[in-house]
């Protein structure tokens, strides 16, 4: 459950799900089969737009629709699930993204890792 009324942006679920919210999807333009990736620089995370709508190769975090309508995408990618949860050190992640930024000629976006929104 998220605290209060303030939505996540992105959750790291323990089965290995990632979900994004629409927020996210539209600030980077993620469409469906689209592969996302994580930068990590020592300081803080950031969320990114890796490869638009590959047709061939094998790629982790692609991004599927979650629903029929609307822009919710999930992504099974446990290894990355996994290390994201273990630096919050609870059951499961929910965080919220800050503004875009751009670095290493790709638009980004850093996940506010400071403050777990998820409560049991």
């Amino acid at each position: 459950m998220a605290l209060n009324n303030i939505k996540p942006d992105i959750r790291f679920l323990k089965n290995g799900a990632i979900e994004l919210s629409s927020r996210v999807t539209n600030l980077l333009n993620i469409q469906n089969g689209d592969v996302i990736n994580f930068d990590f620089d020592g300081i803080e995370t950031y969320l990114y737009l890796d490869v638009k709508n590959p047709s061939t190769g094998s790629y982790k975090g692609i991004c599927r629709s979650s629903k029929n309508k609307g822009r919710h995408m999930r992504i099974y990618w446990a290894d990355a699930a996994r290390k994201i949860i273990q630096q919050s050190g609870i059951e499961e992640a929910y965080y919220r993204v800050g503004d875009p930024v751009e670095r290493c000629g790709k638009k980004m976006l850093p996940i506010i890792t400071r403050i777990n929104l998820y409560q049991k």
